[in-house]
């Protein structure tokens, strides 16, 4: 354990290694009131105190430990097998008492506030450790969230491309069927049937001749365009600042402890995760586009296209050489003629 543990009296709120101490004795022993800097005498009952952890006797201990006694109300006796560490600032202690025996010695009110405290703290630590592991990738998540703006740009370019070549209506539907199942090739087969009164019957079976399974269909039915999605996505990373020339550990740690105790780590973590998650649906919608822009992908929405049963409302073809493309509408004719940029052009 990198971190001396110091003996009570208790004047800061436990540290870290301190907790993982009094957790680690708790699993080795069953005996929470036997830890080396645990207070067993009964606390005053206007004392304000902290939940600092909840635990559990190990049910494989219980056979042999029994429950462990409680501060408050039974210190001589076994009382509970599940209770919380407690920091009573105050008095400079830590206790463990019994899950439910705050309330009756404390009262509603004081054991509300100390677990609310409790949850706080933790959810503090949490965030203040998160962001000291997070903060430092920032600058290069903004300076990736930079280079795929052009990336977008292209992106939307292709994709009003396609939606002109039919109708955003049409490619719509097509992407919501390829999003579930192959594309296909079918006919209906007129079958006759006598019943055993001589009545005929006539029935339609639809057999499929073909399928093809098309990938990143997706791109084309963006729930919003890939280049807003960039600019939101360049802006919230950019909202997570440091200070200048913040680089080594002891910099970010100093910053992240200015923020205080109470909402701003969290409110900072918040925001640093949401803008993360951005990039990464960004960088997803991207691999989407490639995907559905490679030279096999298209092919197969090529050979597709081009057999009159598919009902494609679109011709696509690639016969002037991937990565030109050409999508000659049916109704009205017309022709889209465009070259898929480098940047879209599927690494694999």
């Amino acid at each position: 354990m990198s971190e001396a543990i110091q003996k009570a009296p208790f004047s800061q709120y436990p540290t870290e290694a301190q907790i993982e101490d009094f957790v680690r004795h708790l699993k080795e022993t069953g005996k929470p009131h036997t830890w080396h800097l645990i207070d067993n005498s009964k606390p005053p009952k206007a004392g304000e105190f902290i939940e600092v952890v909840t635990f559990k006797i190990p049910p494989r201990l219980r056979g042999r430990v029994g429950k462990a006694p409680c501060p408050i109300c039974s210190p001589d006796k076994p009382k509970y097998y599940e209770g919380a560490l407690t920091w009573f600032k105050c008095e400079g202690v830590v206790r463990a008492i019994g899950k439910d025996c705050a309330h009756t010695h404390f009262g509603a009110e004081l054991t509300n506030a100390a677990r609310a405290k409790g949850k706080h703290r933790r959810q503090l630590v949490a965030a203040q450790g998160w962001l000291e592991n997070t903060l430092p990738r920032v600058p290069a998540l903004q300076a990736e969230a930079a280079a795929l703006q052009e990336t977008a740009v292209d992106a939307d370019k292709v994709l009003r491309k396609i939606w002109a070549a039919s109708s955003k209506k049409d490619i719509s539907r097509i992407a919501k069927i390829a999003k579930d199942r192959p594309l296909t090739i079918e006919t209906k087969r007129q079958v006759v049937a006598v019943d055993e009164i001589g009545r005929e019957t006539v029935d339609y079976i639809t057999q499929v001749l073909s399928r093809f399974p098309i990938s990143g269909a997706n791109f084309l039915t963006p729930r919003m365009l890939l280049q807003a999605q960039a600019q939101n996505t360049l802006h919230q990373l950019a909202s997570v600042k440091l200070p200048d020339d913040c680089e080594d550990d002891l910099c970010v740690m100093s910053f992240i402890l200015k923020l205080g105790e109470d909402a701003g780590p969290m409110e900072l973590e918040r925001v640093t995760r949401e803008a993360i998650k951005a990039l990464e649906t960004l960088k997803q919608s991207l691999a989407e586009a490639r995907l559905f822009l490679s030279e096999a992908n298209l092919q197969r929405l090529a050979d597709w296209s081009a057999d009159y049963r598919s009902g494609s409302p679109f011709e696509l073809s690639l016969s002037a050489g991937y990565p030109a493309v050409t999508f000659r509408k049916r109704k009205p004719n017309g022709r889209v003629h465009f070259v898929i940029p480098e940047t879209l052009r599927s690494q694999h």
